[in-house]
């Protein structure tokens, strides 16, 4: 449910937020799954600036556009890394496939990398793309929920311990 201000309900927002683990957190957002489209614009302009989308003065439809361009990548990628050994990976390209997913790389060993991408590839395992209307709504809403939650993580991950005004936003 969304209030006229165009943000999601603070309930369930909080509920995702203070969610445990991120898969605690993926099942709040998802639950009830609805298109994309269905979301409010301040989420849109901040999903569609995260996915490198069009600038915020563009029409919601454009920026709706990139959001599932993006989410089809994504999928693909997904796919591809499923079919792919994790583990012979070269570093390049863990990088890019963590930040395409907002996994945080900086700084972090190769095993953290792997491990990020691995749990990713284990929250969307039930993600096959599939012809039927709502499997591709649950695809997509799912993937930008996790998408959304891996920044929230990375957030707090990196913040950093000399700020601890921004350490406390981002508390746990």
């Amino acid at each position: 449910k969304k209030l006229d201000s165009g943000k999601l309900e603070s309930p369930r927002a909080l509920e995702a937020l203070s969610a445990g683990s991120k898969n605690k957190a993926l099942a709040v957002l998802t639950r009830d799954a609805e298109d994309i489209k269905a979301l409010p614009l301040p989420a849109v302009h901040a999903a569609s600036k995260a996915l490198a989308g069009p600038p915020r003065i563009f029409p919601k439809v454009l920026h709706m556009q990139a959001i599932r361009a993006q989410m089809r990548n994504l999928r693909d990628g997904d796919e591809a890394l499923r079919r792919s050994k994790l583990d012979e990976l070269p570093r390049s390209l863990l990088n890019e496939a963590c930040n395409e997913r907002a996994i945080l790389v900086n700084g972090r060993e190769v095993k953290h990398l792997r491990a990020g991408l691995q749990e990713w590839l284990a929250l969307t395992a039930h993600l096959r793309p599939g012809d039927e209307k709502d499997a591709k709504i649950a695809s997509e809403s799912t993937r930008l929920a996790l998408f959304a939650i891996n920044t929230l993580y990375s957030i707090r991950e990196s913040a950093s311990e000399t700020r601890p005004s921004t350490r406390l936003v981002f508390a746990k």
